[in-house]
């Protein structure tokens, strides 16, 4: 479970120094001040007055003086009394915020049991239902051996009969040994059988740590995918950029580089200001999206715009040659920008299908399994900024709930893309002579890291160049498609500890290679768009913002959510947008929202 800790309520000397400090220098004191002030001038001047009797005047001046400690006395017993007043409103927002901390944290953990209630009285119905059928066949095995039985003893005493008769009348008859024996065996082989699966199914009866009876389930393929290690390191490391093309880029999907490059916020310069918006399921209630079920196809709209001299670029699928050193502008168009939005949409729901059919089920055991896997430390860097004992309760308490778990590999998946196709890295390869370019290209983004536009645009200029060549010349050819199916295995081998227990490895091959199509998809048009794209995910902690984010958890509005100041706890999807720095003046859009889980 979350848990939050305010300090107690102030008691004693701590409290008594705190009205204290406090109330020095307030207001209040520097009205007093002023009046005694005006008291000692009237004293004075009474002593001074003339034809004023000495008695009289010294009488007033008494009186005065009395006043004066009277004014200093109330005066700091009411400042006293509205410092103590307002450390007692402190201590009651404490202890409202607290209570409502842990209400909704007991709202929280009452509907994961309940959900967990649901799913096992499913479990429970569809191994009745299991078991009932195999009763059946059991019955009908049973029922059809007796017959078997009945009608072999039948034909035994009949041969036996007609044996006799044919000895006893002097004619030759032929010995059935052989049959008898041959049918003797098939009978016991057919009980065995019966036996064996009668045991194995009394085996599976008794009773198991999960409280359910199973039925026998043929163990998962244990494929091995070659792939990247993803070796236990620091807690911030996560996926590597492609180490054979860019052994110095900087390996961290969650730590800031060293060098950060940033173009000025470059789509290859991930750091930890970017985080993933939620593919979900049907309905808030589960995988909370907006997606619909099937994967949408991508919209056929125009990615680039029209430019300055009225000129409309070709559809996104088509193969545009660009001078590389072109200093050409283009504008995005709001048809452009529903291009991306629809795009990115896709993507997210191919990413759905699959966690819905081979990620989805939550792990009772939490984070004490993961902690062992190469994985662990992706997944803590997910909560960042936050400690790593702070990460490790937020990650048991997610993995433990279906909608919260499906979002944890979604970010795991979409983290993937971004360091490992969503960059120029991913292209390298087809040639020597594109390769050194690319490197090229990266080395120099990364030299220019923080300069303006005007420096870095003619980068992404030759950059888009160079991709549109390799897609060109390799349009048909294996290169595409051993890159997708290098990127799905490696995908694959790193998402083994989060996999359903019995998900099918052909059908979970197919589904995710359908997701790191649609990635390679968008890299070639994000690096070919000659536009600077910025992939933030919000930090773990912030407040919630409608601007930005949309609330996977609680299904609430997110103006309500925003003005009640609640909290990011868990981020999928990142907010990206794209900036269009060819022009005279920056023109940035925003492509898709982050989808958020929230707390209060």
């Amino acid at each position: 479970m979350l848990s939050v800790n305010f300090s107690t309520p102030l008691n004693g000397p701590a409290r008594s120094e705190r009205i204290k400090q406090m109330s020095n220098n307030h207001p209040a004191f520097e009205k007093s001040r002023i009046t005694q002030e005006i008291l000692v001038k009237i004293q004075h001047s009474l002593r001074r007055m003339p034809g004023v009797a000495a008695n009289e005047s010294n009488e007033i001046i008494q009186r005065l003086i009395e006043v004066g400690q009277v004014i200093s006395q109330e005066t700091s017993a009411l400042v006293e009394a509205v410092m103590n007043l307002h450390l007692d409103q402190e201590d009651t927002d404490k202890a409202i915020a607290r209570m409502s901390i842990e209400a909704n944290l007991a709202k929280a953990h009452t509907d994961d049991q309940a959900q967990r209630i649901n799913s096992l009285e499913e479990e429970v119905r569809l191994e009745k239902k299991k078991r009932e059928d195999a009763e059946g066949n059991l019955k009908n095995i049973m029922g059809g051996i007796v017959d078997i039985t009945t009608e072999f003893k039948q034909l035994r005493d009949k041969a036996d009969k007609q044996k006799t008769d044919s000895l006893n009348k002097g004619l030759p008859f032929f010995d059935g040994d052989f049959l008898i024996r041959s049918l003797d065996n098939t009978i016991q082989l057919l009980e065995d059988e019966v036996t064996k699966q009668h045991e194995l199914w009394a085996v599976q009866q008794q009773p198991r740590s999960e409280g359910i009876p199973r039925p026998i389930e043929p163990p998962p393929e244990n494929v091995q995918f070659p792939g990247p290690p993803f070796g236990r390191a620091a807690s911030r490391q996560g996926f590597q950029n492609n180490p054979q093309f860019r052994p110095s880029f900087p390996q961290s999907a969650f730590a800031m580089p060293e060098n950060p490059p940033q173009r000025p916020s470059s789509a290859f310069g991930y750091g930890r200001d970017y985080f993933p918006s939620t593919p979900t399921g049907q309905s808030r209630g589960r995988y909370n999206g907006r997606l619909r079920d099937n994967a949408p196809p991508p919209p056929l709209l125009d990615f680039g715009a029209s430019s300055s001299s009225g000129s409309t670029s070709v559809p996104p699928g088509a193969l545009v040659s660009r001078n590389p050193y072109s200093n050409q502008p283009i504008t995005i168009t709001e048809q452009a920008v529903q291009a991306w939005h629809g795009h990115m949409m896709h993507f997210y729901a191919t990413i759905r299908n699959f966690v819905e059919r081979h990620a989805n089920n939550p792990d009772p055991t939490g984070e004490t399994k993961l902690s062992q896997t190469h994985l662990w430390p992706i997944l803590l860097a997910t909560y960042y900024p936050l400690s790593e004992q702070a990460a490790e309760s937020y990650l048991d308490h997610h993995i433990r709930s279906e909608n919260s778990k499906s979002c944890i590999v979604t970010r795991v998946i979409i983290d993937f893309v971004v360091n490992r196709v969503w960059n120029p890295s991913a292209w390298a390869g087809a040639d020597a002579d594109s390769t050194y370019a690319i490197m090229e290209v990266e080395r120099d983004l990364e030299h220019t890291t923080g300069q303006p536009s005007a420096i870095r645009q003619p980068i992404l200029d030759r950059m888009a160049a160079i991709i549109d060549v390799v897609m060109k010349k390799e349009q048909g050819g294996p290169f595409i498609k051993n890159r997708v199916e290098e990127a799905t295995h490696a995908l694959l081998t790193s998402l083994q500890p989060l996999m359903n227990t019995f998900y099918n490895a052909v059908d979970a091959i197919q589904d995710l290679e359908q997701v790191i199509d649609s990635a390679y998809e968008i890299s070639f048009k994000i690096l070919t768009s000659r536009l600077t794209f910025d992939f933030r995910f919000p930090e773990i902690g912030s407040r919630f913002s409608s601007q930005s984010m949309l609330p996977i958890w609680p299904p609430t509005d997110p103006l309500e959510l925003q003005a009640k100041h609640w909290r990011v706890a868990l981020v999928t999807t990142p907010v990206v947008t794209c900036r269009n720095d060819t022009g005279s003046n920056i023109s940035a859009h925003s492509v898709s929202l982050a989808d958020v889980f929230c707390m209060q």
